[in-house]
């Protein structure tokens, strides 16, 4: 576990930049009062689990090679993962998108058709939600009833933890193809 006081926090994620070698200005600026809020290191079976707090959302570019880094650095040491609070609650709704991929990707056992349906399209947003859209009634519920609920568990662990997802499935127009 690490100290509660908020300057040791943010210095040990400058620390951890270094040594991720993510110092450069492009970089650098996503994280400048960036923390780790805590680590917990379980040792039997090396798996550390990084919580960090980020001011804002970042953009995906600069997510991915941040954590990339991260599994990198340590994948000799340690199965890394992590959660990611944000102190801004306020985003870009393409920010959503542009995470979209990514999110998909990390749903373990999806079929391929409902994966297929998912990567193929490119959800719209209204509001605070996410619009999903599946070709027939049947397919709808299949979508709704296996990944509805697993995605936004994920978009929340990745860095949505201030959107209130709620994935509504729309049927597509029999004419429209993927």
């Amino acid at each position: 576990m690490m100290d509660q006081h908020p300057a040791e926090k943010k210095e040990r994620f400058q620390i951890l930049l270094q040594q991720l070698k993510l110092t450069d200005d492009t970089i650098y600026d996503y994280f400048k009062n960036a923390e780790i809020e805590k680590l917990v290191v379980e040792r039997q079976s090396k798996r550390w689990h990084f919580y960090f707090m980020f001011e804002n959302i970042l953009p995906y570019q600069v997510f991915v090679r941040f954590t990339n880094q991260l599994k990198h650095s340590f994948q000799q040491i340690a199965n890394v993962h992590y959660s990611i609070r944000t102190l801004q609650s306020s985003f870009d709704p393409q920010l959503v998108m542009d995470y979209w991929n990514h999110c998909l990707q990390e749903i373990d056992g999806m079929s391929p058709m409902l994966y297929s349906l998912l990567a193929n399209q490119l959800p719209t947003m209204n509001g605070n939600k996410i619009i999903v859209q599946g070709r027939n009634d049947p397919e709808a519920r299949t979508l709704q009833k296996n990944t509805v609920n697993l995605l936004r568990v994920i978009m929340k662990m990745l860095v949505f933890l201030h959107l209130s997802l709620r994935l509504r499935l729309v049927k597509m127009n029999p004419q429209m193809n993927i």
